[in-house]
């Protein structure tokens, strides 16, 4: 019995825009040092269809192709690290299709029953990988910080930027 765990984190993917070699190393990686815990910190997704920012109507992706991708990616990582918990955080791009039923469907989004069928989790049917999704909290109606800890150490997708990044770092400890 070790005294320690090992814990690898990996964020800002943003299927399907993602660097295939980059994402076929860190697969490589976890398969080989095979991690108590993997953590999925936040925008593993792009969402770039639900975007509010000017899109380009060539980009061939699609709603659907980021969810296959998305999907084919964490069976992927399921498959190469078996035992380990996986937990995925909500980052400000998951964030985006509450945005889109918040500003297009108040009132769907508004419905538990509703929600509890459209969203991350759902979609990427995150039960059938136990993978643990780790949302915003309910009701706060926009996107803010999400993190787990490891011992003492917050891992996360973050709200806060400041100038210089030690000052974020520090102003979120101080937070935290």
């Amino acid at each position: 019995m070790t005294d320690h765990e090992i814990v690898v984190v990996a964020n800002d993917l943003q299927i399907p825009f993602h660097d295939i070699r980059a994402v076929n190393l860190f697969l490589k990686f976890v398969k080989d040092i095979q991690p108590d815990k993997v953590i999925l910190a936040g925008d593993v997704l792009d969402f770039y269809e639900l975007s509010d920012f000017s899109r380009d109507p060539l980009t061939p992706a699609s709603f659907d192709t980021e969810i296959e991708q998305t999907r084919t990616f964490l069976l992927d990582l399921r498959q190469k690290c078996k035992k380990a918990k996986i937990e995925f955080l909500e980052g400000n791009h998951e964030f985006r299709l509450k945005t889109y039923l918040f500003k297009n469907s108040s009132r769907l989004a508004g419905s538990k029953i509703f929600r509890d069928a459209i969203n991350v989790p759902q979609l990427l049917k995150l039960s059938e990988l136990n993978i643990e999704y780790i949302p915003v909290q309910v009701g706060t109606g926009r996107w803010a910080s999400v993190y787990t800890k490891v011992g003492d150490l917050y891992v996360g997708h973050f709200n806060a930027v400041k100038s210089w990044g030690g000052m974020t770092a520090k102003g979120l400890v101080d937070k935290l």
